[in-house]
């Protein structure tokens, strides 16, 4: 937990906050859209995505990235703030999880944030679907090869989830918290152990 807060940053009310590991080189040079800067493996962040990785899948890793996009994170940013705001700090449930997708559609989620309309598949509701377990995302389904028909291509981010609840597919927005008329901020596949996520808001990852 103490890693995924100060990956949020420490300074959560400092709007130039960014992520303990960006350079100040990766920012040179990026005027629009957003910059791939390749992970050293020896490095802590490489560690910790592997490790991650590792626990429910065997696959092996080619390469990591971490993304750089500074309008993306600032939005990101505010969102955490916002929830922060409405449900309190310890109720904004923010968690590591993978998403997998494909070549043309991670680029559009690099430049462009994590948005509701990129997703066409809505078992548990409209929205962006994040796993628990990395051995999810990496199915040929939500990770399809590429023409060579081995290298698939995952994101580990960390969703801002809030209070959630048990998804449905006709679900087009999450219902009412009860004695409210305020949405939960999320759905999940099973409300005891959730693995499947959704976050139902733009920029919650």
């Amino acid at each position: 937990m103490q890693r995924r807060e100060f990956y949020v940053g420490k300074q959560s009310d400092d709007a130039s906050a960014t992520p303990y590991f960006w350079k100040r080189s990766d920012l040179t040079g990026v005027t629009a859209g957003s910059k791939a800067v390749i992970l050293d493996a020896t490095s802590a962040e490489y560690q910790f995505v592997t490790n991650a990785f590792k626990q429910t899948t065997q696959k092996t890793i080619i390469s990591i990235e971490y993304i750089v996009n500074l309008p993306k994170w600032e939005s990101f940013r505010g969102v955490f703030r916002g929830f922060r705001q409405q449900l309190g700090k310890d109720k904004v449930n923010n968690r590591y999880l993978w998403h997998g997708t494909d070549m043309a559609t991670i680029n559009k989620i690099c430049d462009g944030g994590f948005l509701r309309d990129f997703t066409s598949v809505h078992v548990f509701g409209k929205g962006v679907y994040f796993a628990r377990d990395s051995s999810y995302s990496a199915h040929q389904r939500y990770s399809p090869r590429d023409r060579k028909g081995y290298l698939g291509r995952m994101i580990y981010a960390i969703v801002l989830l809030g209070e959630s609840t048990l998804g449905r597919s006709d679900m087009v927005r999450p219902p009412y918290k009860p004695g409210t008329q305020i949405e939960y901020e999320s759905l999940v596949n099973n409300a005891a152990d959730p693995s499947v996520f959704v976050a139902t808001g733009d920029h919650q990852a």
